[in-house]
């Protein structure tokens, strides 16, 4: 019987699932609130930027109609002198006409800068109506950037949801699938028996804990206390799921860095290094890039794949895996282009 059902491995992944979701989550929001941030003060500083200048500019027209007024002053006076010369020379210096005339040249000069004033005024009030649209449109833009980074961010969010769940279910089926064959492989195992008298299983426990134990005092190496500690748990987690019944043949070594990166991703083991050390200590073998190796195993097999999915699709699907792997923080650089080396893909540019 298997370890788990595959409904409590799938509980188990998608909680996972969710706590990376919401993780992501945080960070998206962080980044489009910062995002929002910039572009407010684009639109602001474009809005302060228009206000300045078109302020400016009613102002020189406001300036430039000083020399309209000054010319209606001047002209009055040029009047009134004529008139004045006029008078004096027909010896009606004080008469009606003159107070008439004089009344008339005043009135020329009201009309005359009201003129004025009515154009500068409009002239300006099309300055200001102009500033006003600026700012509307820049204020739609500013409101309409901001909607769009937030409404990218929650599309944002969504996709990496929907991929983290869909990722939880693969991996629950995986981790399934690889506990009943390691329980499968055990009880087989478990009925052989190692030239020294051991099972494989025994012998491959062995080789794990020794390296920290003392077989004179029978106690932990001095130093080693924590590390023996640690290693005891991760001993006893593989035993009960059958892992030690790996044994030399690549095939089976593969199989193992499939387990342990499934368990890996399961969050049984804390981290990459765990799974290196687990590997090279039962296989004897430097764990290179066992992380990927172990992504390689759980992979299915090309041929079946697109035979159900169609032609080329195997590699469409190992990149949207990496992905997955990738914003997961599974992997390094190095176990992403070892996958790619495999399965011979050069363009990657999706990821």
């Amino acid at each position: 019987m298997a370890t788990k059902t595959y409904d409590e491995y799938l509980a188990d992944q998608l909680a996972a699932s969710k706590k990376q979701t919401d993780e992501f989550a945080a960070r998206r929001k962080t980044l489009a609130e910062e995002a929002a941030r910039v572009s407010d003060a684009f639109y602001d500083a474009a809005i302060e930027t228009s206000r300045k200048d078109h302020e400016a500019s009613a102002k020189q027209t406001e300036d430039s109609y000083r020399s309209v007024y000054d010319a209606n002053a001047v002209n009055e006076l040029v009047m009134r002198r004529e008139i004045q010369e006029a008078i004096a020379n027909m010896g009606l210096t004080d008469s009606g006409l003159n107070a008439t005339q004089q009344t008339a040249v005043s009135l020329q000069r009201g009309r005359a800068d009201s003129e004025a004033t009515r154009q500068k005024q409009a002239a300006v009030d099309a300055i200001m109506r102009e500033l006003d649209r600026e700012r509307a449109q820049y204020t739609a833009k500013k409101t309409a950037a901001s909607h769009e980074i937030f409404e990218q961010a929650d599309a944002d969010i969504l996709s990496f949801g929907n991929s983290a769940d869909e990722a939880a279910s693969k991996t629950a089926l995986s981790l399934y699938e690889v506990d009943r064959e390691a329980e499968a492989a055990g009880s087989a195992a478990g009925q052989q028996e190692g030239s020294d008298g051991q099972s494989p299983a025994r012998q491959n426990d062995g080789y794990l804990r020794d390296g920290y134990f003392d077989p004179t005092s029978g106690n932990p190496r001095a130093g080693d206390v924590v590390a023996y500690e640690r290693v005891t748990s991760w001993a006893d987690r593989l035993w009960k799921n059958g892992a030690f019944d790996t044994v030399g043949s690549q095939e089976a070594k593969n199989g193992l860095a499939g387990y342990l990166y499934a368990q890996f991703k399961a969050n049984n083991l804390e981290n990459r290094y765990a799974v290196a050390e687990i590997y090279q200590k039962i296989t004897g073998e430097k764990a290179g890039t066992v992380l990927a190796a172990g992504f390689i195993s759980l992979m299915p097999d090309k041929t079946e794949y697109e035979n159900t999915h169609g032609a080329g699709s195997f590699e469409n699907y190992v990149k949207q895996e990496l992905l997955a792997e990738v914003a997961a923080e599974h992997l390094t650089d190095a176990d992403i282009d070892a996958v790619l080396d495999h399965y011979g893909i050069t363009d990657f540019s999706v990821l």
